[in-house]
């Protein structure tokens, strides 16, 4: 009978605990922790009670602060939304991004937009006049009959529309928000992507207008 007494003892204590809430003691006891760390650990917590004169603590509620993560924190943190931080973790968040920002633009891992459409302009401007000057040399070095000149000269303008057209598509939205002071337009339009005048030809094509010179080039051909 004593044992069965003892039992009903140890099951009430039990039962205590996981309803009501551990003490200090019970609590270094179940984590293998000294009882100063626990109540270091657990001090902002709100007891649930007093049993025996003595504060209790929910298990869960302090597990949450004295068992060690089986993950590491910097790796939740880095997957987790920003708009799932607290206040002081996201002005951090924002913070860490901006340094970061500007350590990679001042190694010239990070471009500004305007400076990567000012590139792009110049770049596409150097191709535009090399293919331009394209169907000269073809026609000077092979000498090819006013037909087939038509032909790479049609090639050649219809990649320029195309181009420009990939181009101005890529930077579509760009120009809609604050631009920086010094930002400079280029030669012609908000991208600085010389406009290469289009009309259609008579299978409606788009295609590059010859000018007179070109136009006079053929003549007698």
């Amino acid at each position: 009978m004593a044992v069965k007494g003892e039992e009903r003892a140890e099951d009430a204590e039990t039962n205590s605990i996981l309803y009501e809430g551990a003490t200090i003691r019970q609590l270094a006891i179940m984590f293998k922790m000294d009882p100063k760390l626990v109540t270091q650990k657990v001090s902002s917590l709100v007891p649930t009670g007093r049993r025996r004169g003595t504060s209790v603590y929910s298990v869960a509620e302090a597990a949450a602060r004295l068992v060690k993560p089986s993950y590491e924190i910097e790796r939740v943190l880095m997957n987790m939304n920003h708009s799932d931080l607290p206040p002081a973790l996201s002005s951090a968040f924002w913070s860490g991004l901006k340094t970061r920002a500007a350590y990679e633009e001042m190694i010239g891992d990070l471009w500004r937009t305007d400076k990567v459409v000012r590139v792009i302009s110049v770049l596409f401007n150097s191709i535009r006049m090399t293919l331009l000057l394209l169907p000269d040399t073809i026609q000077r070095e092979a000498g090819l009959d006013r037909e087939k000149m038509t032909v790479v000269r049609r090639v050649v303008e219809g990649a320029l529309v195309e181009g420009r057209k990939a181009v101005i598509e890529e930077f579509k939205d760009y120009g809609d928000g604050p631009q920086p002071a010094d930002r400079s337009d280029g030669p012609s339009g908000p991208l600085g992507v010389r406009d290469v005048p289009v009309v259609a030809d008579d299978e409606g094509r788009d295609r590059v207008p010859e000018t007179e010179d070109q136009a006079d080039q053929y003549r007698g051909l």
